[in-house]
Parts: structure tokens; C-alpha cells; sequence
């Protein structure tokens, strides 16, 4: 009887635990991404509990989709015969960046891949894969009229200091400030090395 008393006990715990925890819940940043659909539009989540919350926040049904829904390119089907063919079937997601936009790869292989594939497209760059994500976390292609940007960079470091009217920030080198800057339309102006904590370091 005592067994019984508790575990009614529990249950009513559990119960009221369950009805007052919001819909949204902490995910990780693993990244293993999935294409979520509402029937309208298409977004690549980071991962699948962010596709969740995303539900969650906007009371839209996000299903799963196949990723080529989502503009993620992969090569494996589509890539000419006179190509350098054999991606693995790798979920490394890889952004990359032609001067003109901002697309999601599964993996580095499928995007050095793609220019032989659509030879009139320029050939994409990878760029940090923050440039294709969202603040909801949702990671995505997207269009940028951004001018050509500095992306072959020398790797000399020679510390720059950047300020952006709120913090300060360490770059490499003056090059990788202003690949920065077009990458992400932000306004960071060279200071004094002085003025920048050694945390500060990108």
C-alpha cells in the first residue's frame, strides 16, 4: 500500500513538473544538420533540437526534410562524369563564400567539388560557418550583396587591434579585420594593440 501511495505521489510530481516546463529546451551545439520544412519555407537547423524550439517559438509544424530541400549541395548524384567524383557521405557542414553568395555544403569535398559541377558559378571559398547561420541557430545558403571580399589573407601574424563601438577585439592581421568587417558587414576600425585584453584574441 505504501508502494502505491508513493507512486501515485510521484506521478502527480512528474505531472505538474511536466506542465510547467516551457516548450523550449537547452540543446547542444553539436552540429548534425537537419532541413526543417512548415510547408512554405525550407531552413537548415544546426540540429534537430533546435529545429524543435524553432516549433516551439513560432507554433509552426517544422518537419524534417532531405537536405538537398535546403540548398545543401551534394555532389554524390550530380557531379559530371569528368569530375573529381568520391565525396564520403560526411555531415561536416562547410560555408562557403563565391563574392556574390553564401552557400551550405554537407562536407569541404562536395563545395571543391561544385565548381566543376556548375563551372559558371564562381568557385566558393570556405568562410567561417557562422557566416551562413542565424541568430535563431538555423544555418542556411543565402544571397549577399556584399563587394569581393579579402579572403585570401596572408597567415603572417602581425596583431591588429579592432574596436566596433562596444568591444575590442585582436585580429591577426590588418587583412583579417577587413575580411571581417565585408564577411559580415560590421564596422570594426583599427586602434592601438594597447587598447585590446590578450582574451580579446579571434
Amino acid at each position: 500500500m505504501k508502494c502505491q501511495v508513493i507512486f501515485l505521489l510521484l506521478s502527480a510530481i512528474v505531472g505538474c513538473k511536466a506542465s510547467s516546463v516551457p516548450c523550449e529546451v537547452p540543446c547542444t551545439k553539436e552540429m548534425v544538420p537537419v532541413c526543417g520544412t512548415d510547408g512554405d519555407n525550407f531552413v537548415v537547423f544546426s540540429n534537430a533540437c533546435l529545429m524543435n524550439n524553432q516549433k516551439c517559438k513560432d507554433g509552426k509544424s517544422w518537419t524534417k526534410s532531405d537536405l538537398r530541400s535546403c540548398g545543401l549541395y551534394d555532389s554524390r548524384d550530380e557531379v559530371k562524369d569528368d569530375c573529381q567524383g568520391g565525396c564520403p557521405a560526411l555531415v561536416l557542414p562547410v560555408c562557403g563564400y563565391n563574392g556574390d553568395n553564401f552557400k551550405l555544403f554537407v562536407n569541404a569535398c562536395m563545395m571543391e567539388n561544385s565548381h566543376c559541377a556548375f563551372p559558371k558559378e564562381k568557385a566558393y571559398t570556405s568562410v567561417p560557418l557562422s557566416m551562413c547561420q542565424t541568430s535563431t541557430g538555423s544555418i542556411q545558403s543565402r544571397s549577399s550583396d556584399l563587394p569581393e571580399c579579402p579572403l585570401a589573407c596572408t597567415e603572417i601574424y602581425t596583431p591588429t587591434c579592432g574596436y566596433d563601438g562596444n568591444e575590442y577585439k585582436v585580429f591577426g592581421n590588418k587583412c583579417a579585420l577587413q575580411a571581417y568587417n565585408c564577411l559580415r558587414t560590421e564596422s570594426w576600425q583599427t586602434v592601438s594593440l594597447e587598447l585590446c585584453p590578450k582574451e580579446a584574441q579571434l
